[in-house]
Order: C-alpha cells, then structure tokens, then sequence
C-alpha cells in the first residue's frame, strides 16, 4: 500500500506531495485542478516496467495520435519535454522512484516564438520531436530502465526490463474503460473460482432485489436470472451504474494486494445506490489488501462515503485530499481526516 506520493513535472502539476494515504483515498477539487493527474501518476507507479502506461493514460484522454510529438509532449509540464517527470511512492518499507526523460527523434522541426508585436517570427532554435518515453526507475536501491519509441504510424517499439517482475497489481477505471465487456467476464470467472459468486449476487441484488442469479453465456457476456423476467436477461439490460458497480466489485474482489483507481466514481449511480457501493468496496478492500484511489465532483458520494464508514466503523480509513490552484499554477492540497471530514460535513462546509 502506498503512504506517500511524490509528484513533479507531469502534466499540469509542477510539484505535489501526497502524504498520510489510506485504504480510501477521495481527491476532489475543480475542473483542471490535476485530479485525474494524481491517477495517472499513480497509475504508472504500480507498474514502472510497463511503459505502455503513459501511452494508456494519454490514450483516455483523446490526446490524438500516439505518433505525433505533441502527445509524448502532453506528458510533461507545460508540453515541455525538458522539465523531466519525477515520480515517487512509499509503502513503508521500499520507495519506488520513477524518472520518464522523453525518447527523441533524429529528425527535427522549426519552432514558432511567441507572438511579438502582432507577428510570428521564425526562431533559429531548432527542435527534435518526441517520439516516446525512457523510464529510469528504482525499487529500494535497484536501478531498472524500460522504454517506448514510436518506429512508425502503425508500430511502438517497448524494452522492457527483465531483470525485474512487478508484483504489484492495478486497475484504472474511467469512461474508456467501464466499456470493456471482455475484461468482465475475465474477472467474473477468476472471482467464480476463487471466491465464489455468491458475494456478486449480493452485490447485485442490493441494486436490484429480484437478481438471484449470475452467469457467463456462451457469447461470454454477463446473463443474470431476475424473478421479474421469465428469461434470463443481458446484464446491460439494467444501466451503467449497475455494470459500472459490478466492474469495480469484480475488479476489487479479482485482485490481491493491489490498487484500484476510479475517476469520476459518481458517474452513472443513482444517490441511493452510493452508500451501497461504499459498504461493499470497504469489506473487500480489507479482505484483499486493497487500496483505493478515487476522484468525484459529487458531494452526495462523499456524503454516502461518510454515512458508511460511521455505520460500518472504517471511517479512519478515510483520507480526502482537496486540490486547489493557486498563483495560476501551484497546486495547493488540503487534507481531511477522518475528524477533520466529519465536521466538515456534519457542518456543512463546501470541501469540494
């Protein structure tokens, strides 16, 4: 699990420490504020060998073609490939630290100054494109280095590492993703085997009461039996909160020792689903050893955070780290603990 973490020219954030984490860790803030930054720092922490992970986080956001320089720019702060990233993690006992220097190109192009006087003027500086990303990282006091350097429109080219093997296990949850049918079905059968679907259809029938089944058809797409229906039915038939709901259950449930991100949580769940959500995601995070990294816009899902962790008694497990910009670019963090959350709350005070 990670306490600390460390963040330093990726994206729009110049430098951020994230201290004191948790098993349930919820940032808030407004638009551009570097939330969804934070996941995907974190996101390429769990695994600095894998250096399609930038590639992926970029890929989310529509960032255009991943053979264009300016998408290898975006990961950098203010697009300039020269501030280096600097990315760090503490669990305690070993700090990973990851270093991303830009891959580039033996080919150059002109660079436009500024508008001067109402002109655009040519610079003599020449500039060469960034075709990829080096990743120099360190686990404790070893030292590994993986790479991805387009080659064509079509083609990347990875090195990985293998002198090292991550153990760490990860998932990213945002609109891309929720849509992959494939990748629940996968978890379905690996939580079958393990676990049993027993606690699924728990899950599921605290949405819905009638479920009283679930299984995989042969199209390997989610059927569930609902007394209301005299067939089975799809699961889409019910919505995204609910499919969004089983994914991250699944995902959760699927994984041990690891850590699951969720942008925008909210997203889909109806308000009297949320605190539901929050009762499950707490009993699985400690039966799995997980640790959960959340953004939301919505007041009502802190408010559901809140009410579950005072029933179920895990609220100290509970940090809510509140990004603000500040001077135009520093990003500001305010932190609340589990006191610090239930006044605010029980006061009504804006943290968002």
């Amino acid at each position: 699990m990670f306490k600390s973490v460390f963040i330093q020219n990726f994206r729009g954030i110049n430098k951020l420490e994230i201290s004191d984490l948790d098993k349930i860790n919820i940032f808030v803030g407004d638009n551009a504020t570097g939330k969804t930054a934070v996941l995907d720092a974190i996101y390429i922490l769990i695994n600095p060998n894998n250096p399609e992970l930038p590639l992926k986080t970029n890929d989310w956001r529509n960032l255009g073609p991943f053979f264009t320089s300016s998408f290898w720019r975006s990961l950098f702060y203010k697009f300039d490939y020269k501030n280096e990233i600097l990315l760090k993690a503490k669990n305690g006992v070993v700090t990973r630290e990851l270093i991303i220097k830009p891959k580039i190109s033996v080919e150059t192009m002109v660079v436009v100054d500024d508008k001067t006087n109402g002109e655009l003027k040519a610079s003599s500086e020449l500039e060469k494109p960034v075709n990829g990303v080096e990743l120099h990282f360190k686990i404790g006091n070893k030292s590994y280095v993986s790479e991805i350097e387009q080659k064509s429109i079509r083609e990347a080219k990875l090195n990985i590492d293998q002198k090292y093997q991550e153990k760490m296990q990860g998932n990213y949850f945002n609109n891309k993703t929720y849509a992959n049918e494939i990748d629940l079905a996968t978890k379905f059968d690996v939580v079958n085997q393990e676990v049993g679907k027993e606690v699924i259809i728990d899950f599921l029938k605290s949405f819905i009461p009638s479920i009283d089944d679930i299984e995989l058809d042969r199209f390997r797409k989610l059927i569930v039996k609902d007394a209301s229906f005299r067939k089975r039915i799809h699961l889409n038939t019910y919505g995204d909160g609910v499919v969004r709901g089983l994914h991250i259950v699944l995902d959760v449930l699927a994984k041990g020792n690891g850590i699951t991100l969720i942008d925008e949580v909210e997203n889909g769940l109806h308000w009297s689903k949320q605190e539901i959500l929050w009762r499950f995601l707490h009993k699985i995070i400690l039966e799995r050893n997980q640790q959960l990294f959340v953004t939301t816009h919505s007041r009502e899902m802190v408010d559901h955070l809140y009410k579950a962790g005072k029933k179920e008694g895990f609220l100290q497990l509970v940090r809510l780290y509140r990004l603000q910009v500040v001077n135009k670019e520093d990003i500001k963090l305010v932190q609340y603990k589990s006191k610090e959350l239930e006044f605010a709350i029980t006061h009504g005070e804006e943290f968002r």
